[in-house]
């Protein structure tokens, strides 16, 4: 339901997943994107939050550090990246979204590094250029 745009069915269904099965950090994390989707970052928190205590996956959380960016929690989107990549260093993303941090607390050098980073893991992406491209601004280059 959360692909096709309907995010209160989406929602209504993960939650009734949730009561059934308390137990399953998949089914948290999923209730957890349908929030975000919906901008509903405070709820995103609270699902991924509880996804990372039943089940600390890298990519819980990466969410969660989305969801904190969103709310302009820097440091503890920072936290929450680090942790990811601790998890799981092979992954470009968690390293753009600990660059977007830096890039948006004015931490240029630490920015750029992390686009570098998530640029040698993935360089097809045009999103890894472009914000590295910003880091290099940021610094009056």
């Amino acid at each position: 339901m959360r692909r096709l745009g309907r995010l209160n069915h989406s929602i209504e269904d993960l939650k009734k997943a949730v009561e059934m099965r308390n137990d399953k950090a998949s089914a948290h994390n999923n209730l957890g994107l349908s929030y975000f989707e919906k901008e509903d970052f405070e709820e995103a928190l609270n699902e991924f939050t509880k996804s990372i205590q039943l089940e600390p996956h890298s990519f819980h959380y990466n969410n969660r550090g989305l969801a904190y960016y969103h709310i302009g929690k820097l440091e503890e989107a920072k936290k929450d990246y680090d942790e990811a990549i601790n998890r799981n260093i092979d992954d470009p993303f968690f390293y753009f979204n600990r660059g977007n941090v830096y890039l948006n607390q004015g931490e240029y050098e630490l920015a750029h590094m992390d686009y570098d980073k998530a640029i040698s893991i993935d360089a097809n992406n045009p999103k890894f250029w472009h914000s590295k491209g910003l880091a290099f601004e940021g610094k009056g280059l």
